[in-house]
């Protein structure tokens, strides 16, 4: 008999952080700052040094240490199991012992806990505006920065930011996310991201580090779930980071932001609409149904307590924000993407 126990498979965690209420950005149209400045609404300390140098920049998708090592300094939330618990997990969703409910039987609130239960991130999400995040300016000449973000639980990552070359500032946001195989250089490249500030939009993009969907993503993937995490909750943490920073930026309306996910970047954001800061709009060219072996491999949307609600997570129009859902790689659609943000940024 199939069953839904998965829904049920870590313990409850905290309630949600009071201060997602409020956008915690700068009020003020201030010129860029200076170094070593930390922002008045949320704890980010920004640095200014051409020197640095980010330790994954040669091969991100194989930059595995720092999350190997966020069971250990997460061990206080931890939920381990052993390797043949969650085998037997992976099992019963390959062989159709698991229940899949349709979208009518998950009532929003049950899906809202059963994803803040699943990815056991509300650790993460407490307090995020007060934790220290710093933010060094690698490169910047006005319209192009390259920035490395340090934050104590996920390491050192890498942001792209493009601003509009006009004197009409503060501009909506846009924070663009890759898939596997892909980065940020890629975003701009082969996804428009370089045409975001042509019209009117900063647009910001991260590189993920360990999505390659290779033998490395499965060891981190394996690794975190045996003990109670997800990859999944570590992408959307980075996301957050970034929103964090996108809303205590002067040249950018924090009231005005959107996403726009490809593959494994919508994946993680079809989850994360639903726990992140107010989002003005979204665009999606994926879903999943949070088990999707690769050749074998486990990758970052691998979350088997999500599998039995996949329908209605799936349900992206169904989150509160406006979504726009485009083909996979949405090459042909891009005047589609910017009309939709000109409706609702």
């Amino acid at each position: 008999m199939k069953v839904a126990a998965l829904l049920l498979l870590l313990p409850a965690c905290r309630g949600p952080d009071p201060s997602w209420g409020a956008h915690g950005r700068r009020d003020t149209q201030d010129d860029y700052l200076p170094p070593d400045t930390t922002g008045e609404d949320v704890n980010l300390t920004l640095v200014e040094d051409p020197d640095a140098a980010w330790a994954c920049a040669d091969d991100p998708p194989s930059c595995s240490t720092d999350y190997l090592a966020f069971p250990e300094l997460a061990a206080a939330y931890a939920h381990p199991i052993s390797a043949s618990a969650l085998a037997a997990q992976l099992l019963a969703i390959e062989n159709g012992e698991v229940e899949v409910l349709s979208p009518g039987e998950v009532p929003a609130s049950t899906l809202e806990s059963t994803l803040r239960t699943a990815l056991n991130m509300d650790f993460l999400l407490d307090g995020l505006d007060d934790r220290a995040l710093t933010v060094t300016v690698v490169e910047d000449d006005g319209s192009f920065r390259r920035l490395l973000f340090a934050d104590p639980w996920v390491g050192t990552f890498q942001v792209l930011l493009l601003l509009p070359d006009d004197d009409q500032a503060p501009w909506p946001g846009v924070l663009a996310l890759h898939g596997h195989g892909g980065d940020s250089e890629g975003v701009l490249d082969d996804l428009f991201g370089r045409d975001y500030p042509t019209r009117g939009y900063a647009l910001a993009t991260l590189d993920f580090r360990v999505m390659g969907a290779d033998a490395d993503e499965d060891e981190v993937v394996r690794a975190l779930l045996r003990e109670g995490f997800t990859l999944e909750a570590i992408r959307i943490y980075e996301c957050l980071l970034v929103l964090k920073y996108l809303r205590w930026l002067p040249e950018v309306d924090g009231e005005r932001l959107a996403l726009v996910g490809h593959s494994g970047g919508s994946v993680a954001w079809n989850l994360a609409i639903r726990q992140s800061p107010p989002i003005a709009a979204y665009v999606s060219d994926l879903t999943s149904t949070y088990y999707d072996p690769w050749k074998g491999w486990l990758l970052d949307d691998t979350v088997p307590a999500l599998y039995p609600v996949h329908p209605a997570i799936n349900e992206i129009e169904e989150a509160g924000l406006p979504v726009l859902r485009v083909p996979y790689s949405y090459q042909d659609e891009f005047d589609e993407i910017i009309a939709f943000l000109g409706q609702h940024l």
